[in-house]
């Protein structure tokens, strides 16, 4: 980084250009030479990261078998580091984070970072390790960009968020405002759209589908206040094409694997 000299900037004083000059704050925000110093830096850290498993220091972790290792996510300002439980990749990634800030001038703010373990690691490799990086443990990151950054046994209570955003998308448009034709274009382009972003990522349980189905089928046959109502066809045969009777609603399953086949 000693060789990235700051920008210079030349005003128009009545009208007549004067000299450059060099800001003393450093780069203005939306610099355009502020992302080729981000993606510079980034690599750097990449190329540290990626040296330290070519030489064994740092393993990595797999997703299955026959796939390959990965030790770090990067995306935007956000750093993902995954290694083994260990004291050593502890040390490892203690002084790649070292280098790193020697070489670019960023600093890690301990304060807005922390670790997650695996819950088989000892009381006391936990706090061998939070002691080495300094940062401090928690037991899930919540959710990064929506969604959930763990799964754990119950699905129900993970991808309840879903529903929930369904729910409150329809509580808001209430049956009786809308014509049919209305109701149909607003579950098809709105609460059918809700899901779509989790559905690319995740398989959501048949008991999530079937639940948002069925706020979708109460929603469509006019239920109100839990009062009674009457359903002139199953909510399947709704989401047929309309040239084989139904309405074209689509079938939340097939479209989540659908969705999910992208990624091959």
């Amino acid at each position: 980084m000693d060789y990235v000299a700051s920008v210079s900037y030349s005003i128009l004083v009545n009208g007549t250009q004067t000299g450059y000059f060099k800001p003393g704050r450093g780069l203005r925000q939306s610099d355009p030479l502020s992302p080729y110093l981000f993606i510079i830096c980034r690599e750097g850290l990449i190329s540290l990261l990626n040296n330290a498993c070519v030489s064994g220091e740092l393993q990595g972790i797999s997703m299955g078998a026959n796939t390959a290792t990965f030790s770090h996510l990067i995306f935007a300002y956000d750093t993902l580091l995954v290694g083994r439980a260990s004291v050593a990749e502890a040390t490892t990634f203690m002084r790649i984070l070292k280098q790193y800030e020697l070489w670019s001038g960023q600093l890690i703010n301990p304060q807005k970072s922390a670790v997650q373990f695996s819950p088989n690691v000892p009381e006391d490799l936990k706090v061998t390790i939070t002691d080495i990086l300094g940062m401090p443990e928690v037991v899930t990151h919540g959710k990064y960009l929506g969604l959930p950054t763990s799964l754990g046994i119950s699905k129900k209570e993970i991808y309840s968020f879903v529903i929930n955003k369904v729910k409150a998308k329809v509580n808001g448009w209430k049956p009786r405002l809308l014509s049919k034709a209305g109701k149909e274009i607003f579950i098809k382009s709105v609460l059918q759209a809700i899901p779509n972003y989790p559905m690319q990522y995740f398989l959501l349980p048949i008991h999530i589908c079937n639940k948002i189905n069925s706020v979708l089928s109460n929603y469509w046959w006019g239920l109100l206040d839990k009062k009674k109502t009457i359903y002139w066809a199953a909510w399947q045969k709704l989401c047929n094409t309309k040239a084989n009777g139904g309405l074209g609603f689509k079938d939340l399953r097939l479209y989540n694997l659908a969705l999910l086949s992208k990624q091959v």
